[in-house]
């Protein structure tokens, strides 16, 4: 059913779940993952507050990607010896690069995280999640931080 699975990853903690129930699904189905990061690049780091050169930084910061998604496939191959785990890096707008890559490749699945900013944040931030599930037509695996529990609540 699921063959291909697109996992979107940037390093938060929701792209971690969405990563862990990626593989879930990829043991259950046999899936070929492939884990996609997407460097934004209109939300670059501004450079020369750091004292850096723009080429530098956004060499630095794409090294950096690279080097955690490596990491990140090493450890999964170490793990799951048996999935297959394809690391990718892109540059863009990162919602519209899941879409074009799970359109244009076919993939059957994209897992990806959701921050859950809620409606009013959510607005004027925007939302990677919400983007793709809105312009999309592949499946979608939203995966979202299960809510803290209230203080002095216990279920």
């Amino acid at each position: 059913m699921y063959d291909r699975i697109l996992v979107a990853v940037d390093g938060s903690d929701t792209s971690l779940l969405a990563l862990s129930h990626a593989v879930e699904l990829a043991m259950v189905f046999g899936s070929e993952l492939t884990l996609l990061s997407v460097i934004d690049k209109f939300k670059l780091p501004f450079s020369a507050e750091y004292g850096l050169e723009a080429q530098e930084s956004h060499e630095r910061l794409v090294q950096g990607v690279i080097e955690n998604l490596n990491e990140v496939t090493v450890e999964l191959g170490e793990s799951h010896p048996d999935i297959s785990v394809e690391p990718r890096v892109e540059e863009g707008r990162p919602a519209k690069i899941i879409v074009e890559v799970a359109e244009e490749e076919d993939f059957d699945l994209i897992v990806m995280g959701s921050q859950g900013f809620g409606l009013i944040a959510g607005w004027f931030l925007g939302s990677v999640s919400n983007e793709v599930v809105n312009s999309c037509t592949k499946p979608l695996l939203i995966v979202k931080k299960p809510a803290d529990p209230k203080p002095g609540f216990s279920p």
